[in-house]
């Protein structure tokens, strides 16, 4: 679920140093459909694909419906790679979960999900050492990697393609990704929220089906066991951080809460009370006490909510179909505007990507190096096989290498911001004095050349900070929180700054946010400086 998502499975097994894909399916033709938000990258058919960006592209306009009245969102840069190909999907899968090395659990936030239906696929039969010989039935159905410069989505589109039956759960991949693509958004979009409500919306989220251009919203996932009414926990638990308090207990406590948080999401969209739920989140980063919270949000006491939310119907309540339930509310799917470009993708294209993929991915670094190194082979002048290793090299801390590759890749590519964005990191680990200016123009550039990507302003942000330039790093700052309101880092180097222009209340503010953060380091920044500002206060009452 959340807490530093890495939802890792994986795309393709490697033998020496040219992808086994490769070498197995050069019969395999992808193409590339880019949406006005959206890179799907398929060995499937146009209309697959297609369908594929249309699916998310809808996604992201409900999560604006049901949370934004339609305006317009931000949103993370994604990158959908949807296989055809189980064999393949399925063989670099084997690997990535190393201490469990069979397909069938999936890795999920830190959570194994293993599942009841998984089969093996037509034609694949397991390595010898794979220590797969006992297990009969495995397979991955879907995945959600999360990084600071792009998010992968893997998803298996024969197994999403199935038709379900009672014994066999064919959406629980979507599912996966859909939840962790809503923990995305809320962190776009919002200041850090209630974990009972990042974690409800996600699970609420997942399970929000579109068929035949009709929303159903409202059903519970397949990924989480129901409530039972005995397991209800009164609501004023369940919002003072139930979640931490309960995080050493089993599956079922955790089930519990998932279940119940979904629940009260499902209440709050079906009564339309997001805007009351809004306040509920205002008054609580204000430090009001929960039940406090509760009645002046909600006009009702914590019992009384309660009570509400035990009424809730169990099922779909927002349908749209030719027969809506009893009381159902008719929602059409959005529509979605901007061109859809289909494309071919060469060989060397998709082994760039797909080596990406395993440069982002715990424990496959080494492998993307080998790959990326075979790629420069093929293609000396490959920009993204240059910014791979300089990302390999700047992880360990090797600056000179980095900067090097960096640096080619700008030469061959300048338009390109990762470019410029990872030379920034590297000039910002340096810490040299003497290049606090080139720090600042190169992430300025990559803030020009892709101004929706918040860490390029945070890094822009610093740069000016070292200069003496507060002003102009407030508004970097601001603009880095704009795009990535969640971030508490941002926050507190914003609020710091707010206290060197003497902009006092407005620091305070911030600060109160932060006063109670999950980040102990960033909590007790908070607390401290919150002190000076009520010695300061105090000091101006008696003069």
């Amino acid at each position: 679920m959340k807490v530093f998502r890495v939802c890792v499975v994986a795309v393709v097994a490697c033998i020496g140093m040219a992808p086994a894909w490769s070498q197995q399916n050069a019969h395999a033709q992808w193409i590339e459909i880019r949406s006005p938000h959206f890179s799907v990258l398929t060995d499937s058919s146009e209309k697959q694909g297609r369908d594929v960006a249309l699916q998310f592209e809808q996604m992201r306009a409900v999560f604006s419906q049901l949370l934004f009245n339609g305006k317009e969102i931000h949103s993370p840069r994604v990158q959908i790679i949807a296989m055809e190909d189980q064999k393949r999907l399925i063989e670099y899968a084997l690997l990535m979960d190393q201490d469990r090395p069979f397909a069938g659990n999936v890795l999920d936030s830190g959570n194994l999900i293993t599942e009841a239906d998984n089969e093996t696929p037509d034609g694949f039969a397991p390595d010898a050492m794979s220590g797969l010989q006992t297990i009969k039935k495995y397979a991955v159905k879907g995945v959600y990697l999360h990084n600071q410069d792009v998010d992968y989505i893997l998803l298996n589109l024969k197994m999403l393609n199935r038709q379900p039956t009672p014994h066999v759960r064919t959406k629980i991949g979507r599912e996966i990704v859909l939840h962790e693509y809503a923990h995305r958004l809320l962190e776009s979009n919002f200041p850090v929220l209630p974990r009972w409500f990042e974690e409800g919306f996600a699970v609420y989220f997942s399970a929000i089906k579109i068929q035949k251009d009709q929303l159903v919203m409202g059903v519970s996932p397949q990924t989480i066991s129901g409530l039972s009414s005995d397991r209800f926990v009164p609501v004023a638990t369940l919002f003072s951080n139930y979640l931490a308090s309960h995080s050493d207990h089993g599956d079922n406590e955790q089930s519990a809460f998932y279940a119940e948080s979904r629940q009260v999401v499902d209440y709050l969209l079906t009564y339309h009370k997001m805007d009351q739920a809004q306040k509920y989140f205002q008054l609580t980063r204000r430090q009001a006490p929960v039940a406090e919270a509760i009645k002046q949000a909600f006009n009702m006491t914590p019992e009384e909510l309660d009570s509400a939310i035990k009424k809730l119907p169990e099922g779909p309540k927002m349908v749209l179909s030719s027969a809506a339930p009893s009381g159902g509310v008719l929602a059409a799917a959005p529509k979605v505007e901007g061109p859809f470009t289909v494309s071919p993708v060469t060989d060397l294209a998709v082994e760039t990507t797909l080596a990406d993929v395993h440069l982002h991915e715990p424990g496959y670094h080494a492998k993307a190096v080998k790959e990326f190194e075979a790629l420069l082979i093929k293609d000396p002048l490959s920009t993204g096989a240059h910014r791979g290793l300089g990302l390999d090299s700047l992880r360990h801390r090797n600056l000179d290498a980095a900067e090097a590759n960096f640096r080619k890749a700008i030469e061959v590519d300048p338009k390109n911001w990762l470019g410029h964005y990872y030379l920034a990191l590297v000039l910002q680990h340096r810490a040299d004095p003497y290049k606090v200016k080139q720090l600042e123009q190169e992430a300025r550039l990559a803030t020009e050349l892709n101004p929706e990507f918040a860490d390029a302003f945070a890094i822009l942000a610093a740069a000016l900070t070292t200069q003496q330039k507060p002003a102009e790093a407030a508004t970097a700052y601001e603009n880095a929180l704009r795009l990535n309101p969640s971030n508490e880092a941002y926050a507190g180097s914003l609020a710091i700054i707010y206290m060197s222009q003497s902009r006092f209340d407005d620091a305070k503010t911030i600060f109160v946010s932060l006063e109670n953060s999950r980040d102990r380091k960033i909590s007790s920044l908070a607390k401290t400086y919150l002190q000076a500002l009520a010695v300061r206060e105090k000091r101006t009452t008696n003069n």
